[in-house]
């Protein structure tokens, strides 16, 4: 069949023309732009990803120059920790502190160190008894100077009872501390 464009009118060409134009346009628009758009969508989510891990990578990096930094302030204060714990071998430095601490203040000390088994890889918190006996004012300068020991000695329970004896402010204080040995 054979079409004579001559006979079709002005007005059916024009038509004839545009739906042409439509559907090449539509063809265009399925084969090349759709594509191209899906490809622009997979494109777009890949770099919204990528973009995430690399904020996730920074503020990783952030994290650990905060810790690398926070750990160049602590390490110099490592030695000072160490320093606090009662070594086993150092054991006797520990308890004469104790006691030219009692001499100075002029007060008679008992100290119940128990049965200390000490694992020099892991510090452990020893639990002692510090019996004393003096005047009051003597007991709390005591006291005073325990705390500036350069051990950790935290005071779990302390009793003071008045003694009974000749001297007014005489006093029998009984100490449970926690001490630190490695």
């Amino acid at each position: 069949m054979k079409i004579d464009l001559k006979k079709i009118k002005l007005k059916e060409r024009i038509i004839l023309l545009n739906a042409a134009i439509i559907i090449i346009i539509a063809g265009i628009l399925l084969l090349l732009i759709f594509p191209s758009i899906s490809l622009i969508k997979k494109i777009q989510f890949n770099i919204q990803s990528q973009l995430v891990e690399l904020e996730n990578k920074y503020n990783k990096a952030q994290i650990l120059r905060q810790t690398s930094s926070n750990l160049k302030k602590v390490e110099p204060l490592v030695g000072l920790l160490d320093q606090g714990y009662v070594k086993q071998e150092n054991e006797i430095q520990f308890i004469t502190a104790l006691e030219e601490l009692a001499v100075k203040n002029q007060i008679s000390q008992k100290l119940n160190l128990g049965n200390i088994k000490i694992n020099k890889t892991v510090p452990q918190k020893v639990t002692l008894q510090i019996n004393t006996r003096g005047q009051f004012p003597d007991q709390v300068k005591y006291l005073r100077g325990l705390e500036k020991l350069n051990f950790y000695i935290n005071v779990k329970t302390i009793e003071i009872i008045k003694n009974s004896s000749e001297k007014e402010d005489d006093t029998n204080m009984t100490l449970v501390v926690d001490t630190y040995w490695q």
